[in-house]
């Protein structure tokens, strides 16, 4: 254990868990489509595949929760892990669609744990103060971001030279090996009983969003991820209508992920600036930039809209969580994390699905149907922030 040691090198590793927690999911976005195909899958079952993680994960998000808090963060990490590991390495082992639909949705399960449970880790490290919230949040996006970074390129390059089932072992190892150090090494925070309500205790949830705070923030992320899941399907399909190959695309993704750990990386800085301005500042950012993507055709100024989106990106995400935190307390947290990550996961499930109706019925592009969620964000965000008390304190449950 970390007992007596450091705290950095606690962080450092809780952090790290974090990345591979969602290096484990955007390496496998390149190929889970492919992989599919290469099985025999038609494009129904295709499009079943590639969102049967993110459905598995809403469900498994709201029922971790309650497991998260009565079991304990590190314990609750291990698991997740774990059963995320068994999903990835029974992909490996697929020899039929319906195998890997499975392996999906195992691998879904298994994120719903692990995910919540890393960031209600981080939330009781750094306590409910917003600042506190907010630069250790800012430290986890710094985290991902790098796993955005390296994921994709990484998995394209083992899938070539060694095929699909190499990813997938990769992948699987480093889950089994990162569980294992976090077995051995992590300290739990507050070892004391958490008392929880039951798993059919939906009342629980309903609380938190009756709070205004933490309802701003859940609106928000999934006005992110709605956009975002329109985002990672419509992209590439416009740099190919551009003329533009995989590659390029895939540095605009890049460019994003680039620009938002620069602001990850200052959020010190943003001291100042309250948590609720950085939400709806992001979500406005990122709202444009969707719009944009719509009428461009040079590569230079897709990547320029793509820098700014990672800006927007940057500016919300550490920002909603970090209100998360500053909202909650240790005996809710993982509750608290599972209900908004089940929002994450439902944008980017319907996000795509939403957007591909509305252009089919309508014509409306799908990056403008994205900026539409992205900007109605701001408002509905605004109004529940709104119904914060002016005498009310920015610290703990009670919001």
């Amino acid at each position: 254990m970390f007992t007596g040691r450091p705290v950095m090198a606690r962080n450092a590793l809780v952090f790290f868990v974090i990345g591979v927690s969602f290096f484990d999911t955007l390496a496998q976005l390149p190929i889970v489509a492919p992989y599919a195909r290469h099985l025999g899958a038609g494009t129904t079952l295709v499009g079943l595949t590639v969102a049967a993680y993110s459905l598995a994960n809403m469900v498994g998000n709201i029922l971790a929760g309650p497991v998260i808090d009565r079991r304990g963060r590190k314990a609750s990490m291990v698991t997740g892990m774990l059963i995320a590991a068994a999903g990835v390495l029974l992909a490996a082992a697929a020899s039929a669609p319906g195998h890997f639909l499975g392996a999906r949705i195992v691998h879904g399960l298994g994120g719903a744990i692990l995910v919540p449970a890393a960031f209600a880790y981080v939330g009781d490290r750094t306590g409910a103060s917003r600042a506190g919230g907010a630069v250790g949040m800012a430290k986890s996006g710094i985290a991902i971001g790098v796993a955005a970074l390296l994921g994709p390129p990484l998995a394209g390059i083992l899938k070539d030279r060694a095929g699909f089932d190499a990813v997938f072992v990769f992948v699987g190892l480093l889950l089994v090996v990162t569980a294992l150090v976090v077995r051995v090494l992590l300290e739990e925070p507050g070892l004391r009983a958490r008392p929880t309500p039951s798993l059919g205790d939906f009342a629980a949830y309903r609380r938190f969003l009756d709070r205004p705070v933490y309802a701003g923030a859940v609106t928000a992320v999934f006005c992110l991820t709605f956009g975002k899941g329109i985002l990672a399907f419509a992209l590439p399909l416009r740099g190919d209508a551009l003329g533009y190959g995989a590659a390029p695309v895939g540095v605009l993704m890049s460019g994003f992920a680039f620009s938002a750990i620069l602001v990850f990386a200052l959020g010190r800085r943003l001291g100042g600036v309250s948590l609720e301005t950085r939400v709806l500042g992001g979500l406005g950012v990122m709202g444009l930039s969707l719009g944009l993507l719509d009428g461009l055709t040079s590569y230079w100024a897709l990547m320029s809209v793509m820098l700014a989106y990672g800006v927007g990106f940057g500016l919300l995400f550490p920002a909603a969580a970090a209100q998360v935190v500053s909202v909650t307390s240790e005996e809710d947290r993982g509750r608290a994390f599972g209900l908004y990550y089940a929002a994450f996961s439902l944008g980017i499930v319907a996000g795509p699905v939403v957007s591909s109706l509305l252009h089919v019925w309508t014509g409306l592009s799908p990056f403008l149907c994205g900026a539409a969620a992205l900007l109605a964000g701001v408002p509905l965000a605004a109004s529940a922030y709104a119904r914060v008390p002016a005498h009310e304190p920015t610290t703990g449950a009670s919001r």
